[in-house]
């Protein structure tokens, strides 16, 4: 499957979940257009990732435990000067200007 297409239909279930509107399992995965095991199968793998997906048995919704979101992007590993300095330990800059008497 297109990657993009794996975002976008992580970022509607995330969405679903934040709601606590996605019904029953099989609601669920006609609301984003899978299959009911399709979409078990990817409740599983974020569970084994650390998603807190529960079912809410009042709300009759899954959702998220506790509050958060799902969160695709790039983070640059670029360490700016201060941040390198700490790493480093620091740094002495010394300077000498000539002096004339």
């Amino acid at each position: 499957m297109n990657i993009w297409k794996q975002k976008n239909r992580l970022e509607k279930i995330d969405l679903l979940l934040r709601q606590k509107n996605t019904g029953s399992s099989f609601e669920f995965a006609d609301k984003i257009g899978i299959s009911r095991t399709t979409l078990m199968d990817i409740i599983a793998e974020l569970r084994s990732l650390g998603f807190p997906i529960i079912y809410d048995y009042y709300r009759k919704s899954y959702i998220y435990k506790s509050e958060g979101h799902l969160v695709f992007g790039f983070t640059s590993t670029k360490i700016d000067t201060n941040e390198m300095n700490k790493i480093k330990g620091g740094a002495i800059n010394i300077s000498f200007e000539e002096t004339y008497w």
